[in-house]
């Protein structure tokens, strides 16, 4: 007989962190805060909206997952974060341009409050950012608008961190226009990202390239434990995931090489966990 596990009911505050406090974030914790104060809906959001159905589809039970499962409710958030730079949550969305300047306004106070915590260049205080956060709206072409402007300033530039893989294809072509060396290089993995490192290092040697996964296997873990605490089944998959590098140019491990499968899109994410001829067969359609 199948042990039922009871869920106790959410109480008190739920705090949130995240690593990274730019376009992602703000725009995250702003719809929250905009939601709360009545000026938009949560749109998208499976704990909000999404129901789920109990029992047969004729016995028209179907309640809201947050009515069924106690879970916390969106005025028990509380935010906060780690970053680099050291813009309030407001400012950073500002400089981000994700949202409406009429809806950002009116969730400037709460935003304003939550300013990041220290992360890894305090521990390193010799690595010097020569600008940063720039936002190119993950669009490759002003990607490789924003470096060219950036080399014609700058002589030396001796690593570029990006957050989007694809984005980085736009500042790498900037690279190659202008004839400069390709530095080191850590970001997210795209397909595309590994097949250029693939071409070009060879006449750059100091462009080694780490990447971390880009987490689209993540929403399985989320579907597990959600479809586990509905049905009474204990998941004790971990809650809180350490991302591991997912390439690693330096290393000596064979898993961690950079890779390149060329007769899949430049968008595919190989980190997905699917296999290649999974891959090929989805793109295919």
């Amino acid at each position: 007989m199948r042990e039922i596990t009871k869920i106790a009911p959410a109480e008190g505050k739920l705090g949130i962190l995240i690593p990274g406090m730019g376009a992602v974030t703000t725009t995250f914790i702003a719809g929250v805060e905009a939601i709360r104060r009545g000026l938009a809906k949560p749109i998208g959001s499976v704990t909000q909206l999404s129901t789920v159905r109990l029992g047969k589809r004729t016995d028209g039970r179907s309640p809201l997952i947050k009515d069924f499962v106690p879970l916390a409710g969106l005025d028990d958030l509380v935010f906060g974060g780690w970053d680099i730079f050291e813009d309030n949550c407001y400012e950073a969305a500002q400089r981000a341009g994700v949202l409406e300047a009429s809806l950002l306004d009116k969730v400037r106070e709460p935003l304003s409050a939550i300013s990041p915590m220290k992360a890894v260049f305090d521990k390193n205080p010799g690595i010097k950012v020569l600008e940063g956060p720039v936002d190119t709206n993950w669009d490759p072409a002003e990607a490789q608008r924003v470096m060219a402007s950036l080399l014609a300033k700058y002589p030396q530039i001796d690593a570029v961190m990006s957050d989007y893989g694809l984005g980085s294809m736009g500042a790498l072509r900037a690279f190659v226009a202008a004839g400069r060396k390709i530095p080191l290089w850590p970001g997210q993995d795209a397909n595309e990202l590994g097949c250029f490192w693939e071409d070009h290092k060879a006449d750059n040697p100091d462009f080694k390239l780490a990447t971390v996964t880009a987490r689209t296997w993540l929403v399985r873990v989320a579907l597990r434990k959600a479809v586990g605490a509905v049905q009474g089944i204990s998941d004790t998959e971990p809650s809180i995931i350490v991302l591991p590098l997912a390439e690693d140019s330096t290393s000596s491990d064979p898993a961690l090489a950079p890779k390149c499968v060329r007769t899949l899109p430049p968008d595919a994410i190989l980190s997905t966990m699917l296999p290649k001829e999974k891959l090929e067969k989805l793109f295919a359609k």
